[in-house]
């Protein structure tokens, strides 16, 4: 898929989106480096250039390195089950006041 067809697609523009791409995507992680991105998923274990990684750390968004490649990348996580759900307002709390006790977020 080219980078323009992607950034037509309403899901690339949706917000707090993770993008699955190769590592070798220059221009779709460059897309991707936007405020509506929480991740990127780069696939095939190939980081991009040293450039596109000090602007998506300056940006603060995460960059998951995974051997796998992107279709079967996008296969598992749409056959993943969520735990925790918008809606599971006891869940929710009960994880954030466990992560507000047992993580030192300030050293993240």
């Amino acid at each position: 898929m080219s980078t323009n067809e992607a950034m037509r697609n309403p899901l690339f523009n949706k917000e707090n989106r993770l993008v699955v791409t190769s590592g070798d995507r220059s221009d779709m992680v460059l897309a991707a480096l936007d405020k509506s991105t929480i991740g990127i998923l780069l696939t095939n274990n190939i980081l991009p250039p040293s450039n596109i990684i000090s602007k998506a750390s300056e940006m603060n968004i995460p960059l998951l390195l995974v051997p796998s490649d992107t279709y079967q990348v996008a296969r598992q996580i749409d056959a993943m089950e969520p735990l925790l759900t918008r809606d599971n307002t006891e869940n929710i709390n009960l994880l954030t006041e466990l992560i507000r006790k047992n993580v030192k977020i300030k050293e993240i």
